[in-house]
């Protein structure tokens, strides 16, 4: 049995099968980020109740060791997306793996600019930064 379109009939299943098509790499693309689903312990269920997730593929970066500097009570964490150095709170930050993380990084920082309410305290101590999480593979700097 032969099925015979027309040409408009040829257009529109052209055009449904692109949109199948460029649905399907969209899904996949954003289903494979290493930081979907993470919680500030690093895995993909919370450590309590009312824990939120702290990653998403627009707010997070991999560290290279260089581009983490330990301090006491606090870590400097430099952003190549921002290209400045942020401070983050040694509470802030979880020494462990991402779960989901099968690269090299030596971490991860998760955070944005600060609104021009949001204060500078020891949770926050960036005066222009806002940090929701941070991650340091053990051994990696």
């Amino acid at each position: 049995m032969t099925v015979k379109l027309s040409p408009f009939g040829w257009i529109v299943v052209l055009s449904i099968l692109f949109q199948v098509v460029v649905l399907a790499m969209v899904t996949s693309a954003y289903g494979h980020s290493i930081y979907t689903g993470i919680y500030p312990n690093g895995q993909l269920t919370p450590d309590k109740p009312g824990d939120l997730q702290c990653c998403g593929d627009y707010d997070c970066e991999p560290l290279t060791p260089d581009e983490i500097d330990m301090g006491i009570g606090q870590v400097r964490m430099y952003s190549n997306r921002h290209k400045e150095w942020i401070t983050v709170a040694e509470t802030r930050v979880t020494f462990g793996d991402i779960v989901t993380d099968k690269s090299a990084a030596a971490g991860h920082w998760c955070g944005r600019k600060k609104y021009d309410h949001e204060p500078t305290n020891e949770a926050q101590p960036d005066p222009k930064w806002h940090t929701f999480c941070a991650f340091v593979r053990p051994g990696g700097v």
